[in-house]
């Protein structure tokens, strides 16, 4: 009898879990659009005001078993050859009613964890965040990928300071690199 109870207790454990896999999966199908490699061209405008253009490359695949997107990215500053590295995690929290899309930034200890929505009718992906810098200032950051053409992807960033207007502080356009 301990036996039987202890393997449908495992059955229905299995059935839930694969449940919950397969709802994150059927999330993730709707913007898989975004794996693959990329060329990107970007600006770049910090809150000092000058504007940086960049190269780079994004490489998105499927990561933990079909649960994530792993997103690396790499930049070259045009004027300075000064590069930058991040990687990027991308899932859907069922209790959020969310996508999650957390950034580790290379060469420090950062990061940041956007929450994320997808807008089938537009083909848009948004994502948005709150901080509070160590000076004590806000800053709201909201991103648009637009996944309308599956070789031409447009990412749009606008950033807030201290409740001022938003501008648009970051442009990227990728291209898919041929396979």
């Amino acid at each position: 009898m301990k036996t039987l109870i202890a393997l449908l207790l495992l059955i229905g454990t299995n059935c839930v879990a694969q449940s919950k896999h397969d709802r994150i999966k059927e999330r993730l199908k709707q913007i898989e659009t975004v794996i693959g490699s990329w060329e990107v061209e970007a600006q770049y405008t910090p809150r000092s005001g000058e504007v940086q253009k960049e190269k780079g490359q994004y490489d998105i695949s499927w990561a933990l078993d079909s649960t994530y997107f792993h997103w690396h990215g790499t930049f070259t500053n045009v004027a300075t050859g000064n590069t930058r590295y991040f990687l990027s995690l991308i899932t859907y929290d069922q209790s959020e009613n969310a996508y999650i899309q957390t950034y580790f930034l290379g060469k420090t200890t950062e990061q940041l964890t956007e929450l994320g929505k997808y807008d089938a009718d537009r083909r848009i992906f948004t994502t948005h965040l709150l901080l509070t810098s160590s000076d004590g200032s806000i800053e709201y950051l909201r991103n648009d990928l637009d996944l309308s053409d599956p070789d031409r992807l447009e990412y749009l960033g606008w950033a807030m300071f201290d409740g001022a207007e938003a501008v648009n502080n970051f442009t990227a356009y990728m291209v898919r690199r041929p396979e």
